[in-house]
């Protein structure tokens, strides 16, 4: 199949084949043949129309360098030749001389500034009041500073005995260095010495007291000193106060009961007893003896006594570690040693008495 085609430079028709080889070919022909035909545009106008493009919003590095070099170098004036100022013909700059303009009131030459009410008020800066506070808290805070360590320094000098150590003309400036604080302290302890404050040391010339919990390794060193300054000072955990109390109440309780006890024994003896006789008592005689009369009488006072220990004892086992709790104290068995520990006593007694004494 074939068409007839018509060259648009030529007008000539032309027999071509529909394959798109040929199709191809006959375009780039068509094209070169128009491109030869038209007439070439000058460089001139070329460059025309390259200086004349629309911007685009971004500066070209030509333009960038063009403008920088404008302003670094710029032109001449046309009227360089006239002066700025008028001037005195055959003048030269070495031959003028300053003048203080009449109609003003400073003068920094004569060092002669105006009053301070005559100059406008600044405004403050906006932080100048922040600023300021700031300064006069930092201020108070070292005068107060310097106060603690001349209060410090007094209240030392004071318990050390020595007088007239130069505070009253001014406070003492502190030392810089750990070298410095080493000769303060160490003229200090000479000038202690020397008025003789150490003599009258406690325990001066005496072996030190070592605590047994000082050797023992289950106890830092740190909590050991804690724990000695705190007994010094008669301070203890609350358990171990209510242990004192109950220690106290005990050993009140049992003094009471021994000489009551004493007392009844020795009465009821020298009394149905011939003096010639009381020295055929012995320790054991002493151990036996029973009064179930007094036990009677006595009970009430005993179970009341008792129940008041069992309280502090049950309070005691409620503030102390397990394994420091005590048992509760029963009558009966508070008897037993009342007799035995009393036999010795009353037998003593029973002795002065069958001698006269």
């Amino acid at each position: 199949m074939q068409e007839r085609l018509e060259d648009e430079g030529s007008g000539q028709p032309q027999t071509t084949t529909s394959s798109a080889s040929d199709k191809l070919f006959a375009d780039a022909a068509r094209e070169e043949s128009n491109s030869k035909s038209q007439p070439k545009k000058s460089a001139r106008l070329t460059l025309l129309e390259n200086e004349h493009e629309n911007w685009d919003g971004e500066e070209k590095i030509q333009d960038a360098v063009l403008r920088m070099l404008v302003d670094k170098y710029k032109p001449l004036r046309s009227w360089a030749t006239e002066p700025l100022l008028p001037s005195i013909k055959n003048h030269k700059p070495w031959h003028t001389q300053f003048k203080a303009p009449e109609h003003a009131n400073v003068s920094i030459k004569q060092a002669y500034l105006p009053p301070l009410s005559a100059q406008p008020s600044a405004k403050p800066a906006p932080g100048a009041d922040r600023l300021r506070r700031k300064e006069k808290e930092e201020k108070k805070r070292n005068e107060h500073a310097g106060r603690l360590v001349k209060a410090r320094e007094s209240t030392l000098d004071y318990r050390l005995g020595i007088r007239g150590s130069g505070h009253g003309s001014g406070m003492q400036v502190n030392p810089a260095s750990l070298k410095g604080w080493t000769s303060l302290v160490e003229d200090k302890i000479e000038k202690a010495r020397k008025a003789g404050l150490f003599n009258n040391i406690k325990g001066r010339g005496k072996p030190l007291v070592l605590a047994m919990e000082e050797s023992n390794p289950f106890i830092a060193r740190e909590e050991f000193l804690m724990n000695r300054i705190v007994q010094r000072n008669g301070a203890a955990p609350p358990w171990v106060e209510v242990q004192g109390e109950l220690d106290t109440a005990v050993t009140t309780f049992r003094e009471m009961h021994r000489q009551a006890w004493i007392r009844r024994v020795v009465r009821v003896i020298t009394t149905t007893t011939p003096p010639a006789l009381l020295h055929t008592f012995t320790l054991g005689d002493m151990r036996a003896f029973r009064d179930l009369e007094w036990e009677q009488r006595e009970r009430s006072y005993h179970e009341v006594a008792l129940e008041q220990l069992n309280a502090l004892v049950r309070k005691y086992n409620g503030l102390a570690p397990y394994a420091v709790r005590r048992p509760y104290y029963t009558l009966s068995v508070e008897m037993e040693k009342l007799f035995d520990g009393c036999a010795d006593e009353i037998l003593r007694q029973l002795s002065e008495r069958a001698l006269g004494v």
